[in-house]
């Protein structure tokens, strides 16, 4: 067990919130809806369960949080946790890709407490609650929505699954799902997320200027639905208030934490209430640096300018293709001249930019693969992530593959964005996305001119050794891909 751990010490609690061990030693990405292997050495705290807790702390319910995938943990240590916190109700998280895996949480939580009441929150949980109980005898609920006031429900219910919206649940061996419930409209509600309970020196990714870092986010939804995103299940977008989230960013200064993640579909959805964040962060005088995602439809000079002055180091922006009919059937909204203006302002400030890109949409053929390869080498951004297009149960991806007959598998294991895609099209197979996959992975990190870029930009030991353990990452994967 991580020394975090081993050194507090851990009282039984009402609420115990799980974050399960990864199914490898790459560690996994659970955060709203996100599925996957890491693509390279990162760590992020569980936010889901920093918000619950959050929420949990601020109505005095005694709960606790444990980091499993973070810190490396075993079943072994999530067993431990049990039996220490003796928790009446115990939540854990789960994702499509690893949901087979987390399943194991309920039947070790059963063994060491069989009067603890089982849940799993999570997108894959909410598109198939059903099913997720059925592969799982010693789970007894599931949350099918978002899960913060359907848990709070519960507890004030006396954990009545029948008189809690927004779960469900077995009983006397038959399963039962309850109506959604409302969508909560003030996320101010929710309080501040438990930055304080989790180990703060063991999170990190390639983007990170300073340690240590943490995750919080501005709001909850986004102005757009892509066909493949998990967005559906958090819409609509809504806000919270400027003014607590900069109470929250001096809290978390005061932590010591030097760096912040917004963990949002775009902070700049809504330009006006960005603009008056990043005026705040300014007139407040927060010394954080701080990344986010933004769309690039929602990026101008001004804001980006704003952004700067205001901490900013790093925006990743999605584009996912460089096909103008594949951007319109996923249903993006965004055009590829957009991209080339956002990522020249982004550059001119001097913030790094991180490009997504995914391959393996509806339309993808040999011939889309290169102009997507060629519009990146074009583009030349500071970094670029690239996945495979994976099918989320509840998306109109998923549907649009499963109505032509093109999965292959419901194997959800499989269902990873490093993995061969579980689909093959008449135009090109899936076996062909993947390869594609990491040769314009090395076409664009194994160019001479970036890798002398990358070496110029080293400014300390810190940065040398993360330029090692990242290429060495990028080597396991698409250099040696059968590594692991």
């Amino acid at each position: 067990m991580h020394k975090f751990y081993r050194q507090q010490r851990i009282e039984p609690c009402e609420v115990l919130l799980l974050e399960p061990p990864a199914p490898h030693k790459k560690g996994v990405v659970r955060i709203l809806g996100s599925i996957g292997t890491y693509k390279t050495s990162m760590a992020w705290p569980p936010l889901d369960l920093m918000i619950i807790d959050g929420l949990l702390s601020k109505e005095k319910i005694k709960s606790f949080i444990y980091d499993a995938n973070g810190t490396n943990g075993t079943w072994r240590d999530v067993e431990e946790i049990a039996k220490l916190t003796k928790p009446y109700l115990a939540i854990f998280t789960t994702s499509t890709t690893t949901i087979l895996h987390d399943l194991n949480t309920a039947r070790i939580i059963k063994r060491v407490s069989p009067s603890t009441i089982t849940a799993a929150i999570g997108t894959h949980t909410v598109a198939l609650p059903e099913e997720t109980l059925r592969n799982a005898p010693d789970l007894d609920s599931v949350i099918i929505d978002e899960p913060e006031m359907i848990i709070l429900d519960l507890i004030r219910n006396d954990f009545s699954f029948k008189d809690t919206a927004g779960i469900c649940y077995r009983r006397d061996g038959n399963l039962y799902k309850n109506p959604a419930q409302e969508k909560l409209k003030d996320l101010d509600f929710l309080g501040f997320p438990s930055h304080h309970k989790l180990p703060r020196s063991i999170y990190h990714d390639p983007l990170t200027e300073h340690l240590p870092m943490t995750i919080t986010y501005g709001s909850r939804g986004c102005i757009n639905s892509c066909i493949y995103c998990c967005s559906k299940f958090y819409q609509p977008l809504r806000l919270r208030s400027v003014e607590k989230i900069i109470e929250e960013l001096k809290w978390i200064e005061d932590l010591g934490i030097k760096e912040v993640r917004f963990f949002d579909l775009g902070l700049t959805n809504d330009l006006n209430w960005a603009k008056k964040l990043f005026n705040e962060m300014i007139r407040n005088k927060i010394k954080l640096t701080w990344s986010c995602e933004a769309r690039v439809d929602r990026i101008n000079p001004e804001i980006v300018k704003l952004m700067r002055t205001a901490g900013c180091r790093s925006i990743d922006i999605g584009v996912e293709t460089a096909d103008r009919e594949i951007l319109k059937t996923i249903k993006k909204n965004i055009t590829l001249e957009q991209v080339f203006e956002a990522v020249n302002i982004i550059k001119k400030e001097k913030i790094k930019v991180m490009t997504h890109f995914i391959l393996g949409l509806p339309g993808e053929t040999k011939e889309t693969v290169r102009k997507t390869l060629d519009f990146v080498l074009k583009l030349n951004p500071d970094y670029m992530a690239l996945g495979i297009a994976t099918p989320h149960p509840g998306t109109s991806f998923y549907d649009f593959l499963e109505k032509n007959n093109y999965l292959k598998t419901k194997d959800w294991s499989k269902y990873d964005p490093l993995q061969e895609p579980v689909y093959d099209y008449p135009e090109i197979s899936g076996k062909e996305i993947y390869k594609a996959l990491s040769y314009i992975y090395r076409r664009f990190y194994l160019r001479p001119e970036y890798i002398s870029k990358r070496i110029i930009s080293i400014r300390n030991l810190r940065d040398f050794r993360r330029g090692v353990i990242d290429f060495l990452g990028f080597s396991s994967r698409f250099l040696f891909p059968n590594y692991r």
